[in-house]
């Protein structure tokens, strides 16, 4: 079995050879590689896009904390000149504000006039105090005998040492001062002779245009603040001032400073110089006050225009003031990325060609990119190389070699590996077998054409038989038809006739008037089995207190049983109406020998008849008087003072039938009071069945009776019939079905 399916398998393979062109099969296989080598190199594009991108976010970031860091640098320096002249203040003010501790400094001692007395100073202060000390110098005469100009020189030579050492920490400073603007000098640090340096109202003037003079409602007026940038004039080039004002009461008296060169600003930005781009500070009035090579302390003052190439200069410098903080701006192709120095009106800024940082990036993945795809490439070609010699030219030698086996050209001598030759050798073998199989095939398909045409031959036969069956059938199917199409019309018409004797039987029975003018209350369940019924009932009053009532079932139901009805109604209107019998008794004796007359049951042997009751009642005051004959039928009664139900006597006697042709039927009498209820009817509740062919049966009747009797008679109606459905679901009705209720 496994060979034949190995035959199949090289049999279907060579016919789709006989249809391919001496093509090489394997010529895809370059395209692939080029597909793959694509798909290798545009990968590692977007790896490259993917982490330029990144690298890009990272040179910002770096930059960012580069800023961050620079400005933690100029913090560092800036705070110690704060917090010397805020630590300075507070002694001035606290000698300056409490008596207690206004001494005289014995260091006055030194102070004195010039020749011109306009002018004092400390020249001939000693030089062991001169470092400590510093130089103090002021306006007019040396008013040692007034209290406010004793206590404020005393105060100023109290803080010297601490603006000595002010100046020790601060790099790049070169004078602090304690500054007295109302009492008119200034004490100097470090010691200058006044030969070279001494209080002139020009300096007063100029000190309200330098230090500003601070409002009162100015929050900041206790806080230190700088001036802008400035040539010195004793020579140390451009620098700016740290000054705070101090208070006597509130008021100001005048200002503590501290001068320092821009070199060590430009020292502390060098520091956070990175090798691309530049770092710089500038001035609320847009003026250079750091940058690595553009401004030292013996340049001149440069705008931030300065500071900017030539290509972005004029619009940059005009944009400047109102760029975002904290964000990198572009402008031709640079990046500003510019933040606030805190505690100064100060801004750093970082400038730097982007396609620097893009250039340096590029550089840095492309040797590793390069690297990566290098080897890619040089593991493809040797890859190639190997599946070449090992798989794809030995391959395409044995499809070739396929090809003329199929086309019965001679075997050439392949060079091929070793473990390639057995396969040579199986296709050899598999298309000589296949030649010998094509032929066995041959003959096998001759003579499997010559049975199908046999068999052929057998089933056209038989297809002609079968359609001749199949005409019959349709014959006798329409047949069929037709005489379905004809029981239904009978039956639409039996139907009609049925609705028609249904109508007749209805107006037979006594109308609702008849029952009202002598009953208070009745009820009527009147169920036919099949559309009309055998059980029916009657009455004929004779006068307002005189009624004769009979409820009767006779036998059989549907046509037959309709017509007993039809029968026996007429006769009772004979012999009561005609005959003026008025014996329930004789009424019903009456009835049987009629009936056995009617039908003629001696000649034709029939035994239909009937059964039922006769009442004859009488109004009296509160009483009825009935008096009543039965032909095996109980009627129930339940009088107002009793709550058990009773039952009339019945005689075991049937109206009708073959026997004899009288028969004698007895009268019984009762009173019964006003509201009695009486319930008469047939055989056919009591006998209905359930779906385990249980019936209700009398004594169940009576029991419903008892629990229903309580109620109005339309309600005890409804609950009669609803306990009917519910004993009867899911089965048929077995008989017809009479039940009367009256009340007295």
């Amino acid at each position: 079995m496994h060979s034949q399916a190995l035959l199949s398998c090289i049999f279907k393979t060579v016919t789709v050879f006989r249809h391919m062109k001496r093509v090489n099969v394997f010529k895809g296989y370059q395209l692939i590689l080029w597909v793959f080598l694509s798909v290798v190199l545009i990968t590692a594009l977007i790896l490259v896009f993917v982490q330029f991108q990144s690298r890009v976010l990272g040179e910002q970031t770096q930059i960012k904390t580069q800023v961050k860091e620079s400005i933690a640098n100029l913090a560092v320096l800036l705070g110690k000149a704060r917090n010397g002249l805020y630590a300075t203040r507070d002694e001035l003010e606290f000698y300056l504000n409490n008596e207690q501790a206004q001494a005289t400094s014995p260091l006055l001692s030194y102070a004195r006039e010039d020749s011109s007395q306009q002018f004092f100073h400390l020249d001939n202060l000693p030089k062991k105090f001169q470092k400590k000390v510093g130089n103090l110098t002021g306006l007019g005469r040396l008013a040692t005998d007034q209290p406010a100009i004793k206590q404020a020189l005393s105060a100023s030579l109290y803080v010297s040492p601490l603006l000595n050492s002010i100046m020790q920490k601060n790099s790049g400073a070169t004078l602090a001062y304690a500054f007295f603007r109302k009492k008119s000098f200034i004490n100097l640090h470090p010691f200058i002779p006044s030969k070279d340096f001494r209080f002139s109202p020009e300096l007063l003037k100029l000190s309200y245009t330098a230090y500003p003079r601070s409002s009162p409602a100015d929050k900041t007026k206790r806080s230190v603040k700088w001036t802008d940038i400035y040539q010195d004039d004793a020579g140390n080039g451009l620098m700016i001032s740290a000054y705070i004002p101090f208070f006597i009461q509130d008021q100001e008296e005048g200002i503590l400073g501290l001068d320092l060169t821009i070199d060590s600003l430009n020292a502390t930005i060098a520091r956070s110089q990175r090798e691309l781009g530049t770092l710089f500070v500038t001035t609320r009035n847009q003026q250079l006050l750091a940058h690595p090579q553009l401004i030292s302390s013996r340049d001149s003052i440069l705008p931030v225009a300065a500071a900017f190439p030539k290509s972005i200069k004029e619009v940059s410098a005009k944009k400047y003031p109102g760029y975002v903080m904290n964000d990198f701006i572009i402008e031709g192709n640079y990046w500003i990325y510019s933040e606030r120095i805190p505690n100064t009106s100060w801004k750093i800024t970082y400038l730097v060609n982007y396609w620097e940082i893009y250039l340096s990036i590029f550089r840095d993945l492309g040797l590793n990119t390069a690297f990566i795809l290098g080897t890619i490439f040089i593991l493809l070609f040797f890859t190639n190389r190997y599946a070449q010699k090992r798989f794809i030219s030995p391959a395409t030698s044995l499809v070739e070699h396929i090809q003329n086996e199929h086309a019965h050209l001679p075997s050439k001598a392949y060079q091929v590996p070793k473990q390639w030759r057995h396969w040579f050798e199986v296709i050899s073998k598999i298309f000589m077998e296949n030649r010998s199989l094509v032929e066995e095939l041959k003959v096998n398909n001759e003579e499997l054409e010559y049975k199908v045409a046999k068999r052929t031959r057998e089933v056209t036969t038989q297809n002609e038989e079968l359609r001749q069956n199949q005409e019959e059938i349709t014959s006798q199917r329409d047949y069929i038809a037709t005489q379905n199409k004809t029981l239904k019309q009978k039956e639409e018409k039996i139907q009609q006739s049925l609705k028609a004797a249904l109508t007749i039987q209805h107006a037979l029975l006594p109308a609702d008037y008849s029952f009202r003018a002598f009953f208070a209350h009745y009820f009527v369940i009147y169920r036919p089995r099949d559309v009309v019924s055998g059980d029916f009932y009657w009455l004929w009053q004779k006068s307002p207190t005189e009624l004769t009532m009979m409820v009767g079932d006779c036998t059989g139901h549907g046509i037959p049983g309709a017509f007993m009805t039809m029968i026996t109604s007429t006769l009772l209107d004979r012999i009561t109406r005609i005959n003026k019998v008025k014996e329930p008794a004789v009424i019903l004796s009456n009835l049987h020998t009629e009936i056995k007359n009617v039908l003629r049951q001696e000649e034709t042997n029939s035994n239909a008849g009937l059964e039922g009751i006769v009442l004859c009642m009488k109004k009296q005051s509160n009483t009825y008087a009935i008096t009543y004959a039965s032909a095996r039928n109980r009627a129930f009664f339940i009088t107002p003072d009793q709550e058990e139900i009773q039952s009339l006597e019945c005689s075991r006697s049937f109206i009708g039938g073959v026997g004899k042709n009288a028969r004698h039927f007895s009268n019984y009498t009762v009173t019964l009071p006003q509201n009695t209820l009486i319930y008469l009817g047939s055989d056919g509740y009591a006998d209905q069945n359930d779906v385990d062919r249980r019936k209700i049966g009398r004594q169940r009747l009576t029991k419903v009776l008892q629990e229903v009797h309580q109620k109005e008679l339309d309600e005890q109606k409804q609950m009669l019939e609803k306990y009917l459905e519910k004993h009867m679901k899911n089965t048929d009705q077995r008989d017809d079905i009479l039940l009367v209720g009256i009340q007295l």
